[in-house]
C-alpha cells in the first residue's frame, strides 16, 4: 500500500545493470553524475530508451537505507539495451 498521491508502476523484465550509492542523500547527484557521465560511457553500457520502460533508473531503498547516514546504503538499477 502507498499514499494516494503516489503512482504506480510495475518495472518490466529485463536486464539491469546495478550500481551502489553509499552515503548521504545529498550526495545522490554526484552519484548519478558519476554512472551516467563516467561510468557508463568507460564501460560501453547501453541503456534501454526511456521511453520504453518509462524511467531512466529506479531506486531500491531496503533495510540498508538510513536517510543521511554515512553508511546508507541505495541500489540504482538501470535498464540494459540488449539489442545486438
Amino acid at each position: 500500500m502507498f499514499p494516494d498521491h503516489f503512482t504506480s508502476l510495475e518495472i518490466p523484465k529485463g536486464e539491469y545493470e546495478i550500481f551502489t550509492h553509499k552515503g548521504r542523500m545529498e550526495n545522490m547527484k554526484q552519484t548519478l553524475y558519476e554512472i551516467y557521465k563516467v561510468i557508463l560511457p568507460k564501460l560501453n553500457l547501453k541503456i534501454e530508451d526511456h521511453t520504453k520502460t518509462g524511467f531512466l533508473h529506479f531506486e531500491k531503498y531496503d533495510y540498508r537505507f538510513q536517510w543521511n547516514k554515512p553508511t546508507s546504503i541505495i541500489d540504482i538499477y538501470l535498464p540494459l539495451n540488449t539489442n545486438k
